[in-house]
């Protein structure tokens, strides 16, 4: 008897942490469409674009591009 709640209870606490560590995995944000979407809208951004997403207090998401063409960069040096 003893021999079988141990068996048990080993197989129980490996499906548990098994779970435990699956439940982390899909609890994780994928913003593969946002970078996208950025990196395509990004010429009409101005050719710098900022995003950070909150949730809950925390930053969940922070990316950044820069791609100025030539003339801004120029530009940017002369109003400085």
């Amino acid at each position: 008897m003893s021999y079988s709640n141990v068996n048990d209870c080993l197989k129980c606490s490996l499906t548990l942490l098994f779970l435990l560590f699956l439940q982390i995995a899909n609890a994780q944000n994928s913003f593969k469409r946002t970078d996208d979407w950025i990196i395509n809208n990004l010429h009409s951004l101005g050719g710098r674009a900022v995003l950070v997403i909150f949730k809950d207090g925390k930053i969940i998401y922070n990316h950044s591009q820069n791609k100025l063409s030539p003339t801004q960069k120029v530009m940017l040096n002369v109003s400085l």
